[in-house]
């Protein structure tokens, strides 16, 4: 009954000539039977009535775990209490003497009842079509109400409906007239939401309830139950059962099974098709491996049972330095180094012994040069059962493995002092505090900030001050080298020095001499003489935090103290430092009524393909402008909004807006861009996150594929199940998914594996020392690799010279954005650049 695909003419038209012609026979008998016998005519057309209900419910309750038509799960649950009404008023009827006692009253006090149902099951059906239908409850709700109804007629509360001599009572006439008010609203309703139903069963049902109408205005007019206007009732009564029948029974049985044969003619005749086309698919197909076998990079040969060679690509021929017509009927023994051949022949032996195919990873000399080979040793039988032949599919995954392994250690250390990272550094502290905790050790974090760093990038450049922070780590490692203490780098100018255990004030002090003594003389660092002081935060476990995160939070804040009162100093952590958290809880109460104060706005970065030099898309960048404030720094405000949660309502927004102003630039006929828009760990955690963003994105109208959202690594790190559940559900939706900062925190191959994101950004920290530092050039080119060898494309953002440019295009990277290309601008400029597609030389 809910509407359904478009079929051929004669499956729509559900009353045809021959159904007309033999609706009039059946009218005709029936007639005949009245005037004949009215007792037997009564009980035919009830019965038919009673059969058609009995189906209608049938239908509903087996369709009821996978169809989705309310009208008939209502209709059809309460179609069997009515059945079972009306059978009593038949079986009750004057003159069938099953109730001896009964007179004609009973009968029609029984009739208002069951028709009274039957009206009012159709009219809530109207109502319930766009809900769901819990089917249990409908049936008890329509069962109980069927059975009160009974208990109302036996028991004698019913009021009477018929008097012999009199005929109807005022009550039964007034009955029929609200029923039939309730079968014309049904019909008002049904008009109303006729898209829910094919044309064709809409309209039999319509005529359905019409018929009712009629058959219950009939009935307001007899005196003897054996009267014409009775006959004339039961006339319109049959009628509105055939049409049920031919509307709800026929359409959801028997069409079916009729389609159903119709299209295994069609699928016969497609058969044949499909063979022809499968034909010349395999013939493709074997072209396709044709062609990769000469192409493959990888070495691939086969050897019969002998150990001669029956097969061999020309990636095989490279390595043995061979031609095809030298290689085949020779062994491995003739045609490479015996070291390789030897290997491979212990290998084919394993395989052959085990009788399943080997893999091994092994490296290999080649002229004097060191290669990684994942290799695959499978047995190939023979037609007896000892002979073997054997295959090798070998692959130098040579610079795959040093980008993993250089991808591997970014994870765990800084790329320019190879010092612990922050995310390695938290959890080798966090190991020494849970061995220390039992035996009560008192340990100390410094957090050391370098004073004044960035005049020394100004004054002599980039290159100098990270030559500088390679002489700082490096005074570090010699002075704090014991096994009880941890080294870190944070980020930038910021190291981290865990020592334990200290047993008193005096060894605390001492130690922090020792790391002031480091800084007393300066640095030589490239021919030049630099000085530089340090200030720095003090916590002490447990007194100060008793892991990681709240010691190191401490030391900041002490850090922060010691910065605050001139520098080139320390500062141990106390409670009176707490007013730094009561500043930042002042900035929070100011960032809660920021969205509805419309404080809040967005700019948008342009990102550009590099090979064309075309905006591509545009990332989301979050501002805040506080009338008192001015412009607060995202630094600032986004972590507050993160520890607070505000950021699931302030993400949601920005998504939302991102979403709202692209749309708008695609309906002002602009090139589609792709929309980037930052996603916090909090927000990714959320679990209606997918549900949130379908929801925007039907509210605006933007296309799935031109939203992409941007994940930190951290994001991926957890429960895998949850990650990889919600990255498929945001991909259903045609979403793109980039990792952002790519590099600086738990860059591993498994997570790019395992989940399925689009795309790399590498971090700008990497891009701007990539010019003057071999190691940030080394670790872009390597992103660059791994990401086009997994199929990801990969975004340099950070760009801010032609040179950075240029270097990035020979690397082969998609797609850029920086100050070279854009700053971050309002929705008006963005517009202006956006149409005009002017990019930088």
């Amino acid at each position: 009954m809910q509407r359904v695909p478009q079929q051929p003419a004669q499956y729509d038209r559900l009353i045809a000539l021959p159904h007309i012609a033999g609706l009039l026979v059946a009218l005709a008998i029936l007639h005949l039977v009245a005037h004949s016998n009215f007792l037997l005519f009564h009980t035919l057309v009830e019965m038919l009535r009673i059969v058609a209900l009995t189906g209608l419910f049938a239908l509903a309750w087996h369709t009821r775990h996978w169809s989705g038509n309310s009208f008939l799960g209502v209709a059809g649950t309460a179609a069997i209490a009515i059945a079972g009404l009306e059978l009593l008023h038949t079986l009750s009827y004057k003159g069938l003497a099953i109730f001896p006692t009964a007179d004609a009253n009973l009968p029609t006090q029984l009739w208002i009842a069951f028709r009274g149902l039957e009206a009012l099951a159709f009219l809530v059906a109207a109502l319930w079509i766009r809900r769901a239908v819990h089917y249990g409850w409908a049936l008890t709700g329509f069962g109980l109400l069927g059975l009160a109804l009974l208990v109302l007629v036996f028991s004698g509360y019913f009021p009477d409906s018929f008097v012999e001599g009199s005929g109807l009572t005022r009550f039964k006439i007034i009955a029929e007239y609200l029923i039939a008010l309730c079968f014309a609203l049904t019909m008002i309703l049904l008009f109303r939401r006729r898209e829910q139903f094919a044309a064709p069963v809409h309209h039999l049902l319509q005529a359905s309830l019409l018929f009712n109408v009629f058959a219950t205005l009939a009935f307001t007019q007899y005196i003897s139950v054996y009267g014409f206007a009775n006959e004339l009732g039961h006339y319109f009564l049959f009628l509105s059962a055939y049409l049920i029948y031919r509307g709800v029974l026929v359409t959801g049985v028997v069409s079916p099974f009729n389609l159903l044969f119709r299209n295994l003619k069609m699928h016969e005749e497609h058969l044949a098709e499909l063979v022809s086309e499968r034909t010349a698919q395999l013939e493709q197909s074997e072209s396709l491996r044709q062609t990769f076998f000469q192409h493959s990079p990888a070495i691939i040969l086969l050897t019969d049972a002998d150990g001669r060679l029956t097969l061999a690509n020309p990636a095989f021929e490279k390595l043995a330095n061979r031609r095809q017509d030298q290689i085949l009927g020779k062994t491995l023994h003739d045609v490479l180094s015996p070291e390789l051949a030897d290997t491979a022949a212990r290998h084919v032996h394993e395989s052959r012994q085990a009788g399943r195919p080997v893999t091994v990873t092994e490296t290999v000399n080649i002229d004097g040069h060191s290669r990684i080979f994942e290799t695959i040793h499978f047995p190939l039988p023979g037609l007896a059962a000892s002979d073997f032949g054997r295959g090798i599919i070998a692959t130098d995954v040579t610079e795959h493995r040093q980008a993993q392994a250089r991808i591997e250690f970014l994870a765990h250390f800084n790329a320019l002092t190879a010092l612990p990272n922050r995310n390695h550094f938290e959890e080798l502290v966090n190991n020494r505090l849970a061995q220390g905790r039992p035996a009560g050790q008192r340990q100390m974090l410094a957090y050391i900030d370098l004073d004044n760093f960035k005049d020394i990038n100004d004054t002599f450049g980039h290159v100098m001050g990270d030559n500088l922070l390679r002489e700082i780590a490096g005074r570090l490692k010699s002075a704090f080298h014991t096994q009880h203490s941890v080294i870190g780098h944070s980020a930038g100018d910021e190291f981290m020095i865990f020592l334990g255990p200290v047993q008193s004030e005096d060894e605390i002090n001492r130690e922090i001499r020792t790391l002031y003594d480091l800084f007393a003389s300066p640095f030589e660092v490239s021919g030049q003489l630099l000085t530089i002081t340090i200030s720095v935060g003090v916590a002490v476990s447990p007194s100060d935090g008793e892991d990681f995160s709240v010691l190191f939070r401490n030391a900041d804040t002490a850090m922060y103290a010691a910065k605050a009162e001139g520098r080139n100093t320390h500062r141990r952590f106390t409670q009176a430092m707490e007013q730094k958290a009561l500043e930042r809880q002042g900035l929070l109460a100011k960032l809660r009524g920021a969205l509805g104060r419309g404080e809040l706005y967005l700019n948008y970065q342009p990102q550009f393909d590099l090979a064309t030099r075309q905006i591509v898309g545009a990332e989301a960048l979050l501002r805040w402008c506080h009338p008192e404030l001015g412009a607060i720094s995202p630094e600032r405000f986004i972590p507050i909004a993160e520890e607070s949660g505000l950021i699931v309502e302030i993400g949601q927004w920005v998504i939302l807006e991102a979403c709202r102003q692209a749309a708008a630039w695609q309906r002002a006929g602009l090139p589609a861009i792709t929309m980037a828009v930052n996603l916090s760990a909090i927000q990714f955690q959320r679990p209606d996150l997918c549900e949130s963003v379908a929801g925007i994105l039907a509210t605006t109208g933007l296309p799935g594929q031109n939203l992409e959202l941007e994940l930190t690594e951290s994001v991926l790190v957890g429960d895998v199940e949850r990650v990889v559940n919600t990255i498929k559900t945001l991909k259903q939706q045609g979403i793109h998914l980039t990792v952002d900062d790519f590099g600086t925190g738990y860059s591993s191959l498994a997570y790019l594996q395992r989940f399925a994101v689009d795309k790399l950004k590498i971090d700008q920290s990497f891009v701007r020392n990539m010019a003057t530092d071999e190691s940030s050039s080394s670790v872009v080119r390597a992103i660059i690799r791994l990401a086009h060898s997994l199929g990801l494309k990969v975004v340099a953002e950070g760009v801010e010279t032609a040179g950075q440019t240029e270097q990035l295009a020979r690397l082969t990277c998609d797609e850029v954005q920086g100050y070279h290309f854009g700053k971050p601008m309002d929705a008006e400029e963005f517009t202006a650049l956006l149409g005009s597609r002017t990019t930088p030389a």
